[in-house]
């Protein structure tokens, strides 16, 4: 019975002693993954830092300006392509100006058949009685509201109508005057060349 007591004591020595040593190994694992989880977030840092340095070099190395990367073309070869890569997208913007012109005038001719319908179903109710006079004239108000809103969409949809007019003009007249400047070089060249 001793010897079992003494090895229960023994045991349970043993349990209390490794339990400490378990837990400061348990620490120390806690604080090497902390420590390697530090390490791969500081690698991380470095190696974006690095590639960010690399861009900036790469980018100072290009140049941001028109003409660093013109790849096989040469001078007037060059000054073509661009300028007809902006008359593109001048096309390309004046076209989206169209649509979205067009499909405003849609949305505000939609939109007044729904007031005038609204109007029409107010003033029948009306004349049915099937609704009251304060109602009729919140009903009313709420139509004149609408319509000064229409009223606002259908000036801002006219006045960028004029700009765009007005914009179509100043191009043509660009182009107009372009086109006035090149048979001018042109005739100027033909006239040093017979010379």
């Amino acid at each position: 019975m001793k010897i079992l007591i003494l090895n229960l004591a023994l045991v349970f020595g043993l349990a209390l002693v490794a339990q400490p040593i378990q837990a400061q190994q348990g620490k120390g694992k806690e604080k090497a993954k902390k420590e390697k989880v530090e390490k791969q977030a500081k690698e991380k840092a470095e190696q974006e830092l690095k590639e960010e340095k690399e861009e900036k070099e790469e980018k100072l190395q290009k140049g941001n300006a028109y003409g660093k990367d013109k790849g096989e073309l040469k001078g007037k070869e060059f000054g073509q392509q661009r300028a007809a890569e902006a008359r593109a997208k001048q096309e390309q913007k004046q076209k989206e100006l169209d649509s979205s012109i067009e499909h405003g005038k849609a949305k505000v001719k939609e939109a007044d058949e729904k007031i005038k319908r609204s109007e029409e179903k107010l003033e029948k109710a009306k004349e049915e009685g099937s609704i009251s006079e304060e109602d009729y004239k919140k009903g009313k108000k709420q139509l004149k509201m609408a319509e000064e809103e229409m009223k606002k969409v259908k000036e801002q949809l006219e006045r960028a109508g004029e700009e765009r007019e007005r914009a179509m003009e100043e191009v043509e007249k660009r182009r107009e005057e372009a086109e006035q400047y090149k048979e001018e070089i042109l005739r100027k060249q033909e006239e040093l060349e017979r010379k």
